[in-house]
């Protein structure tokens, strides 16, 4: 009966313990983003302390898998990171807030 128990928890504590291991670094994030840029921008690359020197790295770890985003200006991308692979979710602008505050003015001017 005992055994029936120890196995499996052994085997998951294992798991558990591989894929903590297994959580990419942020320099995997940082080559991912690099290539996907240069993908995108004509084969142009940038090495890992030009990224962190031209934009804004965060990367979170929650143990056995890990988020990051990186933004430079107005445009980001968000990856997630998990058993060495790092996975894109999704690519964003945000509205420049410049723009927003010329649009509410002339809203208002219209009135």
């Amino acid at each position: 009966m005992l055994k029936r128990i120890i196995r499996p928890g052994i085997v998951l504590l294992m798991g558990i313990v591989f894929m903590a291991l297994s959580n990419p670094s942020e320099e995997k994030f940082l080559n991912k983003v690099s290539q996907k840029y240069g993908a995108v921008h004509g084969g142009t690359n940038f090495t890992n302390a030009d990224l962190l020197q031209m934009g804004e790295s965060r990367r979170q770890s929650y143990f056995i898998f890990s988020t990051y985003e990186y933004e430079f200006g107005t445009i980001g991308v968000r990856y997630v990171g998990f058993l060495f692979s790092v996975f894109h979710v999704e690519s964003y602008r945000e509205e420049d807030p410049q723009k927003k505050e010329r649009d509410e003015v002339l809203a208002e001017g219209l009135m």
